[in-house]
């Protein structure tokens, strides 16, 4: 994504920028317009090991679904305490995007 070392900025859990700006530049890169090529998306960081077998036939009959614009799982924090705002409560690092 040719992002600059201040562009790549990430503090798990509280600064969010990097993964922002990586998302942000893949679908804006200027070799393609991704959202003019694809129909959807599925973004999953590297850090993310898919578990079940055949998940990806069925990302893909997802994938042909034409209901939604982001399907994922929403990160709920289970710890309560003032270190956990709403900032917390969103989609995590894995998420399939409709494009067309």
């Amino acid at each position: 994504a040719n992002l600059t070392a201040a562009e790549q900025h990430y503090i798990g859990g509280w600064s969010n920028i990097g993964p922002n700006n990586l998302f942000r530049a893949v679908l804006l890169h200027p070799s393609g317009r991704v959202h003019e090529a694809y129909d959807a998306l599925f973004w999953m960081e590297a850090d993310v090991v898919p578990i079940a077998p055949r998940w990806l036939d069925r990302l893909l009959e997802e994938a042909g679904a034409r209901s939604y614009w982001r399907k994922g799982p929403a990160q709920q924090p289970t710890l309560q305490h003032d270190m956990v705002s709403t900032h917390h409560y969103h989609m995590n690092s894995v998420g399939l995007y409709r494009l067309g």
